[in-house]
């Protein structure tokens, strides 16, 4: 039996496929090195499909459903109205640098002038920079991930944020989609942090039409050495979405990365692919995440921490809170390759459940090849704690009161590894809206 999915949409897909040079639509030109790239990417596309659940990564999640139907590529540029979006989208207090994209293209009047030593760069301004040639489609391999594959063939153009100085406030990228009928919108970003620069980055995604939409957003970053950089991913996409984002981050000497990934009720189907890969000395890598889930959503997080050089150190604890008929899928691995001495890796997993319906599958990993090294890692899974319930109650709270502290103290820990006051808020502030204690209540309460 096929390991891979050739549906409908993958036949539109294949009969289709366009280089940009033979697209009316484009404007810009694609250095030749860069072409070959979406070349191979599609090759390998054509030949793998759409994982199936045959794929051992795949195994709990199925994309068979959602991408039963046809997701067709634009033929014309969207057009939004953006103001109102923008400004429900922005964060209070954050006092950001606002990056505005619609449907991946930069909407640069709508954006923030940025800083001194920060440049957002698209079009032929970013495929003719000297960093394109050098990092796309080198740290995201396109011959490695069916879906970045597709992302790489089928990419119009890509962004690129180049970070040369440390930044006094947050970057706040702010994803908006639109359009008339179902769409496929890939989307891609390189990023390149240079030495020292300490920054924080906040990526919100957000849908301003009903139709249904595939997202499929790869985000490829290298950080150079000493540099410290917090990423705070907040996914509020509505039920029509469906959702595959790939980051792939390189982290040279002495630079540290905090990875923060929350996501709500509301895209039907969510994958994400957080991969950090260390290769230089005394890095160090933090993966938090912190998802709640409802209705009949699949939210599905897989991660991948490599360490490939001596001392470093990675922190990985992502928690889940499920609702309704949710299914929630963890996947953590840690790799210690040979000669990665004096490696200190801890991975942790724990979700609960607010409904009898709910589902999770938790895998955490470790393969390790070096034999001086500290590595930890555990999962748990379960329902809510009665004795803290009961404990709670006997000091006067009311059911509903007491499982909603617990929930949010269960969520603490994660909102605890946000360093921005404004960005934690605000995720408490969507933790609130989405959450339904009242359907986890026992019948009769």
């Amino acid at each position: 039996m096929s390991k891979s999915i050739f549906n409908s949409f993958y036949q539109y897909l294949i009969e289709n496929y366009r280089l940009p040079e033979d697209n009316q639509r484009n404007d810009v030109t694609w250095p030749k090195a860069l072409l070959e790239h979406k070349q191979k990417a599609f090759e390998f596309f054509k030949t793998h499909g759409f994982p199936s659940t045959k794929q051992e990564d795949w195994k709990y999640t199925n994309l068979a459903g959602p991408l039963q139907q046809v997701f067709h590529i634009p033929a014309n540029d969207t057009v939004a109205d953006l103001k109102t979006a923008i400004a429900n989208a922005s964060i209070k207090d954050a006092h950001a640098y606002h990056i505005v994209l619609l449907n991946g293209k930069w909407q640069r009047e709508l954006s923030d002038p940025l800083p001194d030593g920060v440049h957002f760069l698209d079009g032929k301004d970013a495929l003719h920079h000297y960093y394109a040639e050098e990092y796309f489609a080198s740290l995201a391999d396109p011959t490695g991930v069916s879906l970045v594959a597709m992302n790489t063939a089928f990419i119009p153009a890509f962004n690129l944020l180049h970070i040369q100085k440390s930044t006094d406030r947050p970057l706040h990228i702010m994803h908006f989609y639109a359009a008339n009928e179902p769409a496929f919108l890939p989307e891609r970003l390189l990023l390149v942090a240079e030495e020292s620069v300490q920054t924080q980055w906040i990526d919100t995604f957000h849908q301003l039409t009903s139709a249904p939409v595939f997202i499929n957003y790869v985000a490829e970053q290298f950080l150079k050495e000493h540099v410290a950089m917090d990423i705070f991913l907040i996914n509020q996409l509505p039920s029509s979405a469906v959702v595959f984002h790939h980051s792939e981050t390189y982290l040279h000497s002495q630079s540290t990365y905090h990875h923060v990934n929350f996501s709500f009720p509301g895209a039907g189907f969510i994958r994400n692919n957080i991969n950090a890969r260390m290769q230089g000395s005394s890095s160090e890598a933090n993966l938090w995440g912190l998802y709640l889930s409802g209705g009949q959503q699949l939210v599905d997080n897989h991660t991948i921490v490599d360490h490939q050089v001596a001392s470093c150190n990675s922190n990985e604890w992502y928690k889940g809170i499920l609702q309704d008929k949710s299914t929630g899928v963890f996947n953590g691995k840690i790799f210690v390759e040979k000669g990665a001495q004096k490696t200190n890796a801890f991975q942790k997993n724990n979700a609960i459940l607010l409904s009898r319906e709910a589902t999770v599958h938790a895998k955490p990993q470790l393969e390790i090849f070096a034999d001086d090294v500290k590595c930890s890692h555990g999962s748990t899974v379960g329902q809510m704690n009665e004795d803290a319930l009961f404990y709670l109650r006997t000091r006067g709270l009311s059911e509903l009161t007491a499982r909603q502290l617990l929930i949010e103290a269960f969520a603490y820990d994660i909102l605890s590894k946000v360093q921005n006051d404004a960005v934690a808020h605000h995720v408490m502030q969507l933790l609130r809206q989405h959450l339904h204690v009242e359907s986890a209540l026992p019948a009769g309460a």
